[in-house]
């Protein structure tokens, strides 16, 4: 949707038009608003006549075009909104950052393209009257031109009529293109153009009631209200032919003054009436345009397709500098030729930093891949839950390369096997490669995927022969690359480079251009010379934060104040979603993601912002408000038919999560506690609880805690020996020694005790003798070796009258005997292998 804002009255300030005093000034142009009344009256009714005339003779030469537009894959969506500037910024902040947002959302799952343009700033300063006027009016016929005649405008009205160009600084020849009548205001004609004259059923009108303004303060009034008697006797007429115009368009709503900051008024209330409507009413008149009968029942592998796409549309829509690597991706593809180093018959590998453009540069290579006629598979990692699972692109890489009847994939997607699948999808692959057939495998983020041992098992060592070509991204962080390259020694890497300043300024410009807004030439170099330049996601993010940016005055002061880093400038960005939060909500889900382990479900973190003392989850409405707006900083990263799991799409937001918000120690317990109380005592989710609740223990120190928990939880046992065996390492005591002597001794148990079960360990399914003295796994005959004795420090030696030892379950003194002679502990292999060899065995806790 393309949000049009008010540049003209911006425009109109900035060259110091004085609408306020009823005399506009430009350069030697003057001219003078009538101020008698029957000149008044005369000009009105003159007017009015003219725009009734035009009115008519649309009605009798309209055509309305017949295109079918439900069968395209994506429609544009543009809506065009109207209203005067200086007095309703308050509405526009709202607009941008609130409903826009979820109309956003709503329309992509439609397979609508939203897009919004706020034109509040960033027409150059030399703009003559000719731009301004062409560039409000064009827009308000491209809305047209896609929408039958009928297209999507919002207009909002309060006091002021808004600027009145002279008549001879609107050039014959727009008078006769555009319609214009003169006497008329920019804002007056852009609602002739966009609605009054084909009366669209897709507009909506938006009256503000003044009673806001006995509460407005005096040195503001200027800026709400025209005090000229002709521009008063235009905006009344203005709104009486409207509302019988349109009798079910136009909405009366109220706000208050609530602060006034910077010369800036702020308004409360309008999340009510304002918000609710224009929402309700968009929602209404894009479902009929674009009927719903567009969706389908999709089955669980088409939703996945679906957001693959979504994903690969959005992102490939808007890349630049990048048409070398692009060039080389696709000559790779066709021919497999060779590149910086590898053969040309490996599967080829993207390189890059963090924020480098990986994901759009795989996006763009798949458009364009496809416009060249080529068959291709991709997977993006990340833009789904499932997608980060390995099983999830095992089972669609397999589910695409089998075309006809396969017994043993059917009888395996039944009861999925990862490990069985990886053997398929290799000989899958080997079968297509020798096929006449050409595909083209693009797998995007390999880095992100779920971290597990065998995640990268599926990567094929042969693949490229034939017509089949593999290319995947990764950065250079992680290991992965290492990985792939001890797999892959001769694949082909294409390393990206930092983008040239032409290529910089290319994405910034393009960027504003989607919105109709555009920088002036001071304002461009200082974002392409900004060291935060080098990286292109910096400069997305900063395109976006200055898009939604309503200070006009201020645009070029703001850029001279973001951040170069790119943690840098996420911390300002988060500092300023947490002061417009009005959830209170936002701070606290970022806080709880960076103390979780590995993210958290949707569910938990109900749980965790609801009310602790009554345990009622959070209300869905503050929740779904705190989502969308943290949405450009998560992802969906839970397994394949899981639950939805949130974490950050980045790890820079991490790292600035850390630095402005996790900063004392204090708050990170906080927390940690919190949520080490809910995994505890509250979560069912017995995988959950062992994924989450040692990790959280042992950040706030609660030691004893953890160890009862692993030595006595049921639910510990989920953990498996070697986890379990790894946490409780942590917590032992430090002290090292080679051999018992007079600093340590050997753990020994009586003869009472080693036949008993769980003694030591409660966990243990294994008489006490066979267990390892710390975390209970069995220790083998073959095991029980020296240098494998469980010990003690001289300080944590357990001894009794004098120099006795004491059994380590029972507590009584050892006694040796031929009929009661006491063992020596062992540990297993973890507790007592590398660097813990011969070390203490004792479990120090804190509590």
């Amino acid at each position: 949707m393309f949000v049009t804002s008010w540049r003209y009255e911006t425009w109109c300030l900035d060259l110091r038009f004085a609408v306020d005093t009823r005399v506009c000034e430009y350069s030697n142009m003057s001219y003078s608003l009538p101020t008698e009344e029957s000149q008044i009256q005369d000009c009105v009714r003159e007017c009015w006549k003219q725009i009734e005339e035009q009115c008519r003779d649309h009605q009798s030469n309209r055509t309305v075009l017949k295109e079918d537009s439900t069968g395209k894959d994506w429609q544009v969506v543009r809506l065009f909104v109207s209203s005067t500037f200086r007095d309703f910024h308050a509405e526009r902040e709202v607009l941008v950052k609130k409903v826009f947002p979820e109309l956003r959302d709503w329309c992509t799952q439609r397979h609508l393209q939203f897009i919004e343009c706020d034109l509040r700033w960033g027409v150059p300063r030399d703009s003559t009257t000719r731009t301004t006027i062409c560039t409000c009016l064009d827009e308000i016929q491209q809305c047209h031109d896609e929408t039958d005649g009928a297209g999507f405008f919002l207009n909002m009205l309060g006091e002021r009529y808004g600027w009145v160009p002279d008549e001879d600084s609107v050039p014959e020849d727009l008078t006769k293109q555009y319609g214009w009548v003169h006497g008329t205001s920019v804002t007056h004609m852009e609602i002739v153009r966009g609605a009054y004259a084909t009366k669209n059923p897709n507009a909506l009108f938006l009256i503000r009631d003044p009673s806001f303004l006995e509460d407005l303060p005096e040195d503001q009034n200027a800026g709400f209200v025209d005090n000229a008697e002709y521009c008063k006797r235009q905006l009344k007429e203005l709104k009486r032919h409207l509302k019988e115009h349109f009798t079910d368009q136009v909405f009366d709503y109220t706000c208050k003054v609530d602060t006034v900051e910077n010369g800036k008024v702020k308004m409360s209330g309008l999340e009510d009436k304002f918000a609710k409507t224009v929402l309700e009413f968009y929602k209404s008149a894009i479902t009929r345009h674009y009927p719903e009968k567009e969706l389908r029942n999709l089955t669980p592998d088409e939703v996945e397709m679906e957001q693959h796409q979504i994903f690969m549309e959005q992102r490939g829509a808007m890349v630049f500098g990048r048409d070398q690597e692009i060039q080389k991706m696709l000559i790779y593809a066709k021919s497999g030729c060779k590149f910086v180093d590898g053969d040309g018959s490996s599967p080829m590998v993207i390189v890059g930093d963090p924020g480098q453009g990986k994901s759009a540069l795989m996006a763009k290579c798949v458009r364009e891949a496809e416009h060249a006629g080529l068959n291709v598979f991709y997977h993006f990692i990340g833009c789904t839950g499932q997608s980060t699972d390995a099983s999830n692109l095992v089972y669609r890489l397999c589910e695409s390369l089998i075309k006809s009847e396969n017994t043993e994939w059917n009888e395996l997607k039944e009861k999925f096997e990862y490990s069985k699948a990886v053997i398929l999808l290799a000989q899958l692959l080997k079968d297509f490669g020798k096929s006449d057939e050409q595909l083209l495998i693009i797998i995007d983020a390999v880095n992100q995927l779920r971290a597990t041992e065998d995640n990268l098992k599926w990567i094929p060592t042969d693949l490229c022969f034939g017509s089949m070509r593999f290319i995947m991204s990764t950065t250079r962080e992680g290991g992965v690359l290492d990985k792939i390259n001890g797999m892959l020694p001769s694949a082909a890497k294409l390393h990206l480079a930092e983008l040239d300043e032409s290529a910089k300024i290319d994405v910034v410009q393009n960027y504003f251009a989607r919105y109709n807004k555009k920088l002036d030439p001071e304002q461009l170099a200082l974002i392409v010379q900004s060291e935060g330049a080098k990286n292109v996601l910096w400069l997305s993010l900063v395109c976006e934060e200055l898009r939604i940016f309503g200070v006009f005055e201020e645009v070029t002061q703001r850029i001279k104040q973001i951040h170069p880093s790119l943690e840098g400038l996420i911390s300002e960005i988060i500092q300023r979603m947490i002061n417009e939060d009005e959830t209170s909500l936002v701070e606290q889900i970022l806080c709880f993601l960076e103390c979780s382990q590995s993210g958290l479900k949707e569910t938990e973190l109900h749980f965790l912002l609801g009310d602790c003392e009554s345990n009622e989850p959070v209300a869905m409405l503050p929740w779904a408000q705190a989502r969308r707006t943290l949405k450009p900083f998560l992802r969906n990263s839970s397994a394949t038919g899981g639950e939805q799991m949130l974490d950050f799409f980045h790890a820079s937001i991490k790292k600035a999560v850390q630095q402005c918000l996790l900063s004392s120690t204090e708050k990170q317990e906080v927390h940690h506690l919190r949520l080490a109380e809910f995994f505890q005592y509250h979560s069912q989710d017995t995988m959950r609880v062992v994924s989450e609740l040692p990790h959280q223990l042992k950040k706030v120190g609660k030691t004893k805690r953890l160890a009862e928990f692993l030595n006595t939880d049921t639910r510990a046992q989920k953990m498996g020996w070697v986890m379990i065996a790894r946490t409780l390492q942590d917590l032992r005591c430090q002290k090292r020694f080679l051999s018992p002597g007079p600093f340590a001794s050997v753990v020994k148990i009586c003869t009472f005790c080693q036949n008993f079960k769980g003694g030591i360990v409660k966990r243990a399914v294994w008489p006490n003798k066979d267990i390892c003295y710390v975390c209970g796994e069995f220790v083998s005959p073959f095991q029980r070796k020296k240098d494998s004795e469980a010990m003690l420090c001289m300080e944590h030696s357990e001894r009794n009258y004098g120099s006795l030892e004491m059994c380590c379950v029972c507590k009584k003194p050892l006694h040796a005997t031929p009929m009661h002679k006491p063992l020596s502990m062992y540990l297993c292999m973890i507790c007592s292998g590398g660097i813990n060899t011969r070390r203490c065995t004792k479990l120090v806790t804190n509590e």
